[in-house]
């Protein structure tokens, strides 16, 4: 009696079988990875809502309001990052050059956006994704973000 294994689209995905970025969000960062970053579950572009309120004024700065976040997930063959020769971990860096490191990734995962960082009430930034050992085949990730003051 022969069997029939039938496996739908979101089986393929569950397992880790498919295309894109499907991977476990707790496994551990190693070197020779592929992966991309999120901020607040967006890329490449991404809103950071800040807390300054009223009229944002030139060269203002403030701190992110609670709740947003910053992931990093493994990729199958979606462009983004690589860790490299030598990477286990992997930084979400404010600004070029660096500015703040706002969370390191040991493993594959979400972590909140610190509300102690001081970043801009307005405009345009980049949060890098960067393997912490950098070596020649290691590579960011960057999502381009918009600072967005509160009315």
């Amino acid at each position: 009696m022969k069997r029939i294994v039938v496996l739908t689209v979101s089986t393929l995905v569950t397992l880790g079988i498919g295309a894109g970025t499907a991977a476990s969000a707790t496994a551990s960062i190693l070197p020779g990875q592929l992966f991309v970053g999120f901020v607040n579950d967006q890329r490449p572009t991404a809103s950071i809502q800040m807390a300054c309120f009223g009229p944002i004024r030139p060269g203002q700065t403030g701190h992110p309001i609670a709740g947003q976040t910053l992931r990093v997930q493994r990729s199958v063959d979606v462009p983004g990052g690589n860790t490299g020769s030598a990477g286990h971990r992997i930084q979400a860096i404010f600004g070029t050059p660096a500015v703040a490191v706002a969370a390191t990734f040991r493993d594959y995962g979400t972590l909140p956006l610190p509300t102690w960082l001081t970043l801009p009430c307005g405009g345009r930034g980049n949060v890098s994704f960067v393997a912490t050992s950098p070596s020649r085949t290691s590579r960011a990730d960057n999502v381009h973000v918009t600072f967005v003051g509160q009315p």
